[in-house]
């Protein structure tokens, strides 16, 4: 709690709270109301899991540690053999905790706004992963296919832009688009101003376009990574 010595915490990217058959997932400092919940489709890897007991490894390793000493032993005796059915918590264990997705979370899915730390909610990252696959795949001819995403009112699409301009500035210059442009491009100046600044407030500040010659000089220039613009100055 804030009670004791919050800044211990500052350190930690991912919280979990978990029970059998409910968890939610945040950050730390994150508000009650802020906790998520994972929703993804029962990996086949999961299943896979579940139907193995403990390996050797995994019961040497618990009876060295005198607290879980029998531990190991108790899970020998509760597995089934068929294996069991995925609960929430093994759902939510499984999606974010294995290491690849985990160090994926704490890497690219976890930020600061304005002071605040916030992480990726389940569908922002989802949204991102395909991004990255649809960017990074060609077709036959050398192009690229285009895309929708279809958001709802309060899904955080301004921090999914966040976490996939940062993504691709991180990844492009290392393969075949040095000298990339994201340019974000909305209908009302309003939005225009809101994703300037939530981009900002998270320390990647675009630049903004003032005109449709501003915007073309920005597009072959190399001054701007990122281009904020409303629609009408194309």
């Amino acid at each position: 709690g804030v009670e004791y010595v919050p800044r211990l915490f500052g350190f930690v990217q991912v919280t979990l709270a978990v029970a059998v058959n409910e968890a939610k997932y945040a950050t730390s400092g994150t508000a009650k109301r802020y906790w998520a919940i994972w929703r993804e489709r029962v990996a086949n890897g999961l299943t896979d899991c579940l139907a193995r007991p403990p390996s050797q490894d995994t019961l040497t390793t618990l009876r060295s540690i005198p607290e879980f000493a029998g531990l190991g032993d108790k899970m020998l005796r509760w597995w089934p053999e068929e294996g069991r059915e995925p609960t929430k918590q093994d759902e939510t264990l499984y999606g974010v905790c294995r290491p690849d997705r985990f160090l994926q979370l704490c890497s690219r899915y976890t930020l600061f706004e304005a002071g605040t730390k916030k992480i990726a909610r389940y569908q922002q990252y989802f949204c991102v992963e395909n991004l990255l696959r649809r960017v990074q795949s060609r077709n036959a001819d050398g192009s690229r296919k285009g895309g929708v995403v279809w958001h709802t009112q309060g899904s955080g699409k301004s921090l999914t832009m966040v976490m996939f301009a940062r993504t691709l500035a991180e990844e492009l210059p290392l393969r075949d688009a040095p000298n990339f442009r994201i340019v974000l491009v909305t209908d009302r100046v309003d939005l225009d101003e809101q994703i300037g600044k939530t981009f900002a407030n998270c320390g990647l500040t675009p630049v903004r376009a003032t005109s449709g010659k501003h915007l073309a000089e920005l597009l072959v220039s190399t001054k701007g990574r990122v281009i904020t613009t409303i629609v009408d100055k194309f």
